[in-house]
């Protein structure tokens, strides 16, 4: 039963009632139809649940997408930038056959502020490779801003490479001590 035809029934019953001529019958036909409404209520529900669905889903992808781009979840700086602000560079390499090791003369710009998590030193003679690693967790220590380090590797080369952050920032050919 539509809206309309339960408004004309209820106004047929207020009439009805005024003018003294109600029937019993129709009175409970009109009584039944209208507390009959138990699927309209699902109906009801149904439609509430999925907006509550649609919501908290909305909610929670809000909160994962606030947490996946907060900075501290992708880098700073990309690779290019940090060769082309000049991070740090290798000063020297040389070899002494003495002791044995390689020295490299590293220095760091001093007007970044750039965090420096790891540094790596790749020592290569053209088909074999040794990688030294200094991190902020480890014995070795990173260079601080506008510093400059002499490192001493074990073995020798014919090639350097310095990695900051996992970014090639400077190569150079070692020489002799």
């Amino acid at each position: 039963m539509n809206k309309k035809s339960q408004l004309h029934q209820i106004t047929w019953y207020f009439l009805s009632l005024k003018l003294g001529t109600i029937n019993h019958s129709r009175l409970l036909s009109i009584k039944s139809s209208l507390s009959n409404k138990k699927g309209l209520s699902q109906v009801v529900s149904v439609v509430i649940i999925i907006l509550l669905a649609i919501s908290s889903v909305s909610l929670v992808s809000l909160f994962v997408f606030k947490i996946i781009n907060n900075p501290q979840f992708s880098p700073n700086t990309s690779c290019l930038s940090i060769k082309l602000d000049n991070l740090a560079s290798v000063n020297s390499a040389c070899y002494n056959n003495s002791s044995n090791e390689t020295e490299i003369k590293i220095s760091r710009k001093s007007d970044n502020d750039f965090f420096i998590d790891s540094m790596e030193l790749i020592l290569s003679d053209g088909k074999d490779s040794k990688t030294w690693t200094c991190s902020s967790c480890g014995s070795c220590e990173i260079l601080g801003n506008g510093e400059s380090k002499v490192y001493f590797v074990e073995g020798s080369g014919s090639e350097l490479s310095l990695k900051v952050n996992g970014c090639v920032v400077d190569t150079t050919s070692v020489g002799n001590c």
